[in-house]
């Protein structure tokens, strides 16, 4: 396998260049560039964006209810279901913004 970075060969299993160190296997599936790999990224990111919406949102929603509306009574059964809702509309949003981050 050659390098694409300096051109010189590699052993087929080798992850990395011998020569530069730059990465192989980028080489073998088209490179950064490819849209397979944009393709793959973008989604990782929706992903992960999601995750970390989902816990924003659930942590915004609790901390609106048990504070901010701490005077307005909720029964177990509202706060409950405020703070699902939260974390799903944390979780939509985060996926809308990973995937537009693009």
């Amino acid at each position: 396998m050659f390098c694409h970075k300096c051109n010189s060969e590699n052993l087929e299993t080798s992850l990395n260049c011998t020569k530069c160190g730059d990465s192989l296997i980028t080489s073998v599936v088209g490179g950064s560039s490819s849209k397979i790999y944009q393709e793959a990224t973008r989604e990782l990111d929706a992903h992960w964006f999601g995750r970390i919406g989902g816990f924003v949102g659930a942590a915004l929603a609790a901390f609106f209810l048990k504070v901010v509306f701490a005077d307005m009574y909720f029964d177990k059964q509202q706060i409950y279901l405020g703070i699902v809702l939260g974390a799903f509309v944390g979780l939509i949003l985060g996926r809308f913004i990973g995937l537009r981050r693009r």
